[in-house]
């Protein structure tokens, strides 16, 4: 019989406690390190009944088996989820159904296709947050708990300054770009480097001001309860009525995103130096687009880096936005008030009324009040089902009414026929409405005249430059191309040609990537032999942590052979026989 991890045999607890502030990788990485197992597998198979399923470091599953595991000491999954991952900011913006989704996700089970439900994946931003640690926060950690571990605040997408110290936070590159993914690890100095661009070049994030208000809003999300979730309505008002606060605002007090965008830019600026951030808008059009976005329910955005990056340029503190949110109620229509009593509904069905009033039992009047509709809509109704109605012209005697119905079945323009018989354009839509049958022979009298003129145009293009291509005429008609396109497609197509291409270079230059790339493969195995000058051997993953573009480009390598030649040359060469890659003497 196998004990609980959380009893010793003689009934002892001997489950280690949570350290302040400790992710749950980092407390199986520092059970994995006591315990002394050999291969992390083993680890894993103990705490989460499977290899690998506890080791995503942002969200771990199998969390009913962990519970189980250590005999619920270190508490129930919705308090592990709480305190010691990464979920509350993930869901800050998701409905209450995604939340319960994740609950049933990871209790169970691995990650599976939960990033991408959350929309993480198709957001722009990476799916795989980075493992993250503060030098300064290792080394009190080392003093008053004897070793080095994952704080939660560290982990918390957006924080890059360490909001104990406000020193810059350092990236664990073990786990970076799937190096070592299944693997138990703790902080260690060795292994953490400054954020990298993608050519592998240190970024310096000291004194970046937006960097910690980013970093004040991600902690202020990241300790709300995981239920505590921000509706779209909610958020969309309040960046509505921050951006007329601020001053972006019409002379009406609406939002004018146009003046918005200058201030948003420089705030994105300041964001776009760290790599996890460069999606973020770098022109005046992306940042249009993106503001658009924040302010419609419809297209809500959810994830917490592109609400994060409005909250901390917009708002003075995080928990004024919170407080605002939380603040809002959503506007309630009195329905009560709106709704006529009982004993005042009509309850007589429409196609009745149609039948008594084609009897002529009841006026169009008479009809329209039963229905609770205005006589205007009737009409329509009626004449949708071929019911005219016996008119009573004030100006249209039946002369003049006949000549008006002779116009418009021959595909006049509305405005011209109102303005021949000395009427209103809605006068004249009313009409088209309620007589049967005329408007769907006004429109498609009007659709053969349009046809008729958009293919004599086209043609007449056509004919006059028959050298240029089809791509090449849309330009000199677009419009007439545009309609033909959209209502008479199989006689555009017929009426079209396709030259053939003339490609006058490729638009890649892979002969110059090449070059470059394998310039920078080199570059790197020097700083890496510089690095380490002891080192026999370098390795693929030393390079891929070294030049993370290089893992970018492995799906065209059978494009770059004199990268594929540098890779193999830096790899498999000693570095005493190295001599390809030092500089000569």
């Amino acid at each position: 019989m196998t004990n609980r991890i959380g009893q010793s045999p003689d009934g002892q607890g001997s489950c280690p406690a949570w350290l302040p502030d400790e992710t749950l990788f980092s407390w199986a990485s520092r059970y994995h390190w006591l315990s002394c197992n050999p291969l992390s597998r083993s680890t894993g198979n103990m705490l989460f009944g499977h290899p690998h399923a506890g080791t995503s470091h942002d969200l771990p599953g199998a969390l009913d088996y962990f519970v189980q595991a250590t005999g619920g000491v270190l508490g129930d999954i919705a308090s592990i989820l709480q305190n010691h991952t990464i979920a509350p900011i993930l869901v800050a913006f998701q409905p209450l159904s995604s939340v319960d989704q994740l609950f049933r996700q990871l209790r169970s089970s691995g990650l599976g296709q939960l990033k991408f439900q959350l929309g993480l994946v198709t957001s722009q931003f990476r799916a795989h947050f980075p493992l993250k640690a503060c030098p300064q926060c290792m080394r009190d950690d080392v003093a008053h708990h004897y070793v080095a571990y994952w704080h939660r605040c560290h982990q918390l997408p957006g924080v890059w300054i360490c909001p104990i110290h406000g020193d810059p936070l350092l990236e664990a590159q073990h786990k970076a770009n799937g190096v070592g993914r299944f693997e138990w690890v703790l902080p260690a100095e060795a292994e953490l480097d400054a954020p990298r661009n993608t050519i592998g070049q240190p970024i310096p994030v000291q004194e970046n001001d937006a960097l910690v208000r980013l970093a004040r809003g991600a902690l202020a999300l990241g300790n709300r309860s995981l239920y505590q979730v921000l509706s779209p309505a909610s958020v969309v008002h309040c960046h509505a009525r921050a951006l007329v606060a601020a001053g972006y605002a019409t002379k009406t007090g609406r939002p004018r995103i146009s003046l918005a965008i200058p201030s948003y830019l420089a705030h994105c600026a300041q964001l776009r130096v760290v790599p996890e951030l460069a999606p973020l808008p770098a022109t005046s059009l992306a940042a249009e687009q993106h503001l658009r976005h924040m302010l419609s329910v419809p297209r809500f955005v959810r994830h917490p880096l592109h609400q994060l990056a409005i909250i901390s340029w917009l708002y003075p503190t995080p928990e004024i936005f919170l407080s605002e949110c939380d603040a809002w109620t959503e506007p309630t229509i009195d329905c009560q008030a709106q709704t006529p009593p009982p004993e005042q509904r009509k309850t007589e069905s429409s196609p009745a009324l149609l039948n008594r009033f084609a009897n002529a039992e009841i006026s169009a009047r008479e009809a329209a009040a039963s229905a609770g509709v205005d006589i205007k809509t009737f009409l329509v109704c009626a004449a949708g089902h071929g019911l005219a109605y016996k008119r009573r012209p004030k100006k249209l005697k039946a002369e003049r009414y006949v000549q008006l119905i002779l116009d418009l079945e021959t595909g006049e323009d509305k405005a011209i026929v109102a303005a021949k018989h000395g009427i209103s354009v809605s006068t004249i839509t009313t009409i088209l409405r309620t007589t049967p049958g005329l408007q769907a022979r006004w429109h498609a009298v009007r659709n053969d005249m349009a046809k008729a003129k958009a293919r004599q145009s086209w043609l007449a293009v056509y004919e006059a430059n028959p050298e240029l291509n089809t791509k090449t005429l849309r330009l000199l008609e677009p419009a007439t191309f545009a309609w033909l396109y959209r209502n008479d497609r199989a006689w555009l197509q017929e009426h079209s040609v396709s030259k053939p291409r003339e490609y006058s270079s490729p638009r890649i230059a892979w002969d110059e990537r090449d070059v470059e790339l394998a310039q920078l493969v080199k570059q790197a195995a020097l700083d890496i032999i510089n690095a380490s000058p002891d080192l026999k051997r370098i390795s693929l993953q030393m390079l891929y942590k070294q030049l993370p573009l290089l893992r970018m480009r492995l799906g065209t390598l059978a494009r770059l052979p004199l990268t594929v030649q540098a890779i193999q040359q830096v790899t498999k060469a000693r570095r005493q026989q190295d001599s390809g890659l030092l500089p000569n003497g």
